[in-house]
């Protein structure tokens, strides 16, 4: 299923990489802020969603599991007041399609998401790296 965005992204020269499965976007996040001693900020208007999800997640229809996720994290990671309760459940939702988290160098970021585009893969720049953090940190805005 990554193939080509894998294939893609190396000519970038990425720093990391991780198949969001399991642990939720930000649970994934966390873990490469943490690897790196970075603080990661995720900028929930840019992220892509199914609209459907977003549906459910507003009826109740989260699985315990993003809870879980969300209080296994809660000491590394700060979400904003502004930020809709719905989108936190799904950055938390461990129900992911395996999509691919790349960190790039900051100049190479558009021209890859430009190369994947081209190549017909929904990608997006989601977030960036905003320093370090001694233990790391993803922030929620």
């Amino acid at each position: 299923m990554n193939k080509r965005s894998a294939e893609t992204m190396l000519r970038f020269n990425p720093n990391a990489c991780t198949d969001i499965t399991g642990f939720g976007l930000a649970g994934h996040v966390l873990e490469m802020a943490k690897g790196s001693n970075k603080r990661i900020v995720l900028h929930t208007a840019s992220i892509p969603y199914i609209a459907q999800a977003k549906e459910y997640a507003q009826m109740g229809l989260i699985p315990a599991g993003a809870y879980s996720i969300k209080s296994f994290c809660e000491k590394s990671v700060t979400i904003e007041p502004s930020v809709e309760t719905v989108l936190c459940d799904l950055i938390f939702d461990p129900q992911t399609s395996g999509g691919l988290v790349v960190s790039l160098a900051e100049e190479d970021a558009d021209k890859c998401l430009k190369a994947m585009t081209d190549e017909g893969i929904n990608a997006s720049i989601i977030g960036e790296v905003t320093g370090n953090h001694p233990n790391g940190h993803v922030s929620i805005v």
